[in-house]
């Protein structure tokens, strides 16, 4: 989107806790920035987008920050080299692979 000019993107899959809400928008506030997700499981953010391939890539591309709790979206970070955060998930699905990411945000 055009309109899109400064944000960090949010790529999880799951619903974020209230603490990590919290420092997310804050850190936004702090920054001047507006939340971005797509998806629908974080309502909260600032825009809400339905997914689409293309947009992906473009929001990777354009984005200040990334937030994700998943490995392609620490994959595709790391890929456009922007600043990023994993978030620790509950999720034994997501619990190995969140655990080995905080290494390379070391």
């Amino acid at each position: 989107p055009t309109e899109l000019d400064k944000f960090i993107f949010l790529y999880c899959y799951s619903k974020l806790s209230a603490s990590d809400r919290e420092a997310i928008q804050t850190l936004a506030k702090t920054e001047g920035l507006k939340t971005v997700t797509f998806g629908g499981s974080n309502r909260w953010c600032d825009i809400n987008l339905a997914y689409d391939p293309l947009l992906f890539l473009s929001l990777y591309d354009k984005a200040d920050y990334i937030i994700t709790d998943t490995f392609h979206g620490t994959v595709f970070a790391t890929i456009y080299e922007k600043k990023f955060a994993v978030i620790k998930t509950t999720s034994q699905k997501f619990w190995m692979f969140s655990k080995c990411a905080v290494c390379l945000t070391k």
